[in-house]
């Protein structure tokens, strides 16, 4: 089987050449073809220079490591604030090691639930040339 294209499984499209982001994500353009035909729409098919390049991007991976360190510094905040207000002040470790750890694994386990959000922050998968011949077969029966 072979691996999929990443221009194919992008996220957002758009024909601007100085790859400007805020616009690819200020946009709906999920298809190669809504990013035509928004580009069409402002330009006009006979005022763009082809091939017409459309580039595709994707949100960045966030991988597990993040979500650990953050975890991880936010389970060193919750222990201090403990220990400074609840524990024993000639013992800076009165926090049983094993309620200490557990935090830890909540921390985790409640961080990771950023997994759901989609970052902003993106980068280019790949783009693709269109000539006038296929934009007008995408644009089909579209005023132009």
């Amino acid at each position: 089987m072979s691996t999929p294209d990443p221009f194919d499984t992008a996220t957002f499209f758009d024909c601007n050449e100085d790859g400007d982001l805020h616009s690819v994500l200020d946009t709906e353009n999920d298809t190669a073809e809504k990013a035509i035909f928004r580009h069409i729409a402002w330009w006009g098919v006979d005022k763009i220079t082809y091939p017409l390049v459309v580039h595709a991007w994707a949100p960045d991976e966030i991988l597990a490591p993040w979500f650990d360190s953050i975890a991880a510094h936010l389970h060193d905040i919750a222990v201090e604030a403990w220990e400074a207000d609840f524990g024993d002040p000639e013992d800076n470790d009165s926090l049983p090691p094993e309620v200490a750890d557990e935090l830890l694994v909540g921390m985790t386990t409640v961080i990771r639930i950023l997994k759901k959000a989609r970052p902003w922050r993106c980068h280019k998968v790949g783009s693709r040339e269109y000539t006038r011949e296929q934009v007008l077969a995408i644009m089909g029966d579209e005023d132009l």
